[in-house]
């Protein structure tokens, strides 16, 4: 028995052998080794992609992304609900996988007023490489947005003792203690301060609404106060009005969060049925969300029956950021309490709560689905 060597340029092998079989296998052994075929494989270290954003639009989502060095392409992983697994993505609701993608990608066919999350991962022919972090967007039929109400700037002011100022005058370049008025603050720009929109005569400044009686028509009077729903002459959609008199449409009536129509849109959690609530009809299991949006619709406010929950956007799009208590415009949306209201959209780290606006001051923050809070319906213009 001889001993055999034979040598690649990586690596040298040494074993007793009394074929020329053997020393054919070990060819074929060094040969895998030296191209990297061994046990070990290759390793892919493509990076995270970074800078992804998601843009909704009507039934999309325009995602983009800084592209990844080495990559080839990407595949993008959507669900209705935050993403863990994106190389595993069906196993999440509605997850599905879109392959050989680039920036920007246009994700179509998606239900609007859904919030979808997604999570793009770069590849190449040694496989795949970092997820990206999880972005989430809303596509809406509207893809409109309301201005934010502030037509006065800020200074500001440094310095020790030091007094920041609003409610400036945003044609001066400083205030009178000396501090600089910055310019392009948003006051500047947009709706508001455009004279061709910012006619109060239909809402303050660049908002624009029309008063719709309970026939659905616009009123021939829009100073009446006397009125059922609104119309936002900017996004399209038509609101419902709360009223001081009991019944249906009291403005201090709340309701707990449900939906169990909808799997997909309620977070993995359908909400609670009643508890922490009280409303006009005052009955076991009715004092929720989803009971008070089919009550509605059978009663057909202002001659409609496709009232819905707003979306967190959608309900967000009423705030009038220049005042609180409520921060909405209430010439419009009178009886309009300095409280909490329900979204239709699920809050995604935490399945039993559920995104709500504090009319307040008007910021969104996530509540237990079992807490009491007061609901503004919506429905799509026409």
């Amino acid at each position: 028995m001889e001993y055999m060597t034979v040598k690649n340029s990586a690596v040298f092998y040494s074993f007793k052998s009394k074929t020329v079989k053997h020393l054919s296998l070990l060819l074929i052994l060094s040969a895998l080794t030296a191209c990297g075929g061994s046990d070990s494989g290759s390793e892919n270290n493509l990076t995270q992609p970074t800078n992804v954003s998601a843009i909704a639009g009507n039934m999309q989502v325009t995602l983009s992304w800084d592209n990844v060095i080495d990559a080839t392409g990407y595949d993008i992983c959507r669900a209705t609900e935050t993403i863990t697994q994106p190389t595993n993505c069906s196993v999440h609701q509605n997850g599905a996988l879109a392959v050989d993608q680039s920036s920007p990608a246009i994700i179509s066919s998606l239900i609007n007023d859904t919030e979808y999350f997604f999570v793009v991962t770069p590849k190449n022919a040694n496989g795949d490489g970092a997820a990206s972090a999880v972005v989430s967007a809303t596509p809406s039929a509207t893809g409109k947005l309301n201005d934010t109400g502030i037509t006065l700037c800020a200074d500001f002011a440094i310095g020790f003792g030091a007094t920041p100022q609003n409610n400036l005058d945003c044609s001066l370049t400083t205030d009178a203690d000396g501090d600089l008025i910055p310019p392009g603050q948003d006051a500047v720009s947009g709706r508001d301060a455009n004279l061709a929109t910012n006619n109060d005569n239909d809402g303050h400044k660049g908002f624009s609404f029309t008063k719709i009686g309970s026939n659905g028509f616009a009123l021939t009077d829009q100073s009446s106060t006397t009125f059922s729903c609104v119309k936002d002459n900017v996004t399209d959609l038509i609101w419902e009005v709360k009223q001081t008199t009991a019944g249906l449409h009291n403005k201090d009536d709340v309701y707990t969060w449900l939906n169990t129509l909808t799997p997909a849109n309620n977070g993995g959690n359908s909400g609670t049925v009643n508890a922490n609530a009280s409303c006009e009809s005052n009955t076991d299991n009715t004092c929720n969300t989803q009971a008070y949006v089919s009550r509605v619709n059978i009663a057909s406010l202002c001659g409609a029956t496709n009232w819905r929950l707003p979306t967190r956007k959608e309900l967000r799009s009423l705030v009038s950021y220049d005042r609180s208590s409520p921060a909405i415009d209430a010439g419009y949306f009178p009886n309009t309490n300095a409280s909490s209201y329900w979204s239709s959209s699920p809050y995604a780290p935490v399945s039993n709560n559920a995104w709500s606006v504090f009319l307040n001051v008007g910021f969104a923050f996530a509540s237990d689905k079992s807490n009491g809070h007061h609901v503004r319906l919506v429905r799509s213009g026409q």
